[in-house]
């Protein structure tokens, strides 16, 4: 759990913190939860989760996606490469007439990042703009005892909203990350707590 907190308090510093690309840490919340469930629906597992995120994070701070993060995410994370053709595509083809619109190709996809079209606000709007359907193709998945525990943490975070909110004046300060990791450690103790009795539930 303090894993999966600290990445996200990384993501928010890397990213401008709330002068950045996330208008709100609640949005920063719905966008990692929404990367897991994409992660669950592409079938990746823990090291093509790991990839994805480092090559994603240094994307998003850098401010757009192109050439190696680019190649790794269609590798490790398809069903977000295809969130982020299909909303391309929509917006595109708003309005325009059949013969008129287009079907992006992964070669595509990778002359719009080489031109500095995948920006880091694209690539947030396009993910946070899947949100239904992702759920809704989630909520038809069989997920693992593992896959509901990182939901169960996520849920966590969000809970956890209102007292990261108070401590907004650092935000954007070390002093802030190493606040939350020390808040993270300790709801990680009581996760551990938790683990064993959830899963004498499951069984």
């Amino acid at each position: 759990y303090a894993t999966n907190a600290q990445q996200m308090a990384k993501m928010w510093q890397l990213t401008g913190g709330s002068d950045g690309i996330f208008k709100s840490r609640d949005a920063l919340v719905e966008f990692n939860e929404l990367l897991n469930e994409m992660f669950i629906l592409g079938g990746s597992g823990t090291r093509e989760i790991n990839a994805s995120m480092y090559q994603l994070t240094q994307a998003l701070s850098s401010g757009r996606l192109q050439g190696d993060e680019l190649r790794s995410l269609a590798e490790n994370a398809p069903y977000l490469i295809n969130s982020l053709t299909d909303y391309i595509e929509k917006i595109y083809n708003a309005g325009k007439a059949t013969d008129e619109q287009i079907n992006l190709s992964y070669n595509d996809l990778k002359q719009l990042g080489a031109e500095g079209v995948l920006t880091s606000e694209l690539i947030v709007d396009a993910i946070l703009a899947s949100g239904d359907s992702v759920r809704e193709a989630f909520s038809n998945v069989d997920v693992t005892f593992e896959q509901i525990w990182v939901k169960f943490k996520n849920q966590m975070t969000k809970l956890a909203q209102p007292v990261l909110r108070m401590l907004n004046d650092i935000a954007d300060s070390d002093a802030f990350v190493k606040t939350i990791q020390a808040i993270m450690k300790m709801f990680s103790v009581a996760m551990a707590c938790l683990y064993p009795i959830l899963q004498a539930v499951m069984m």
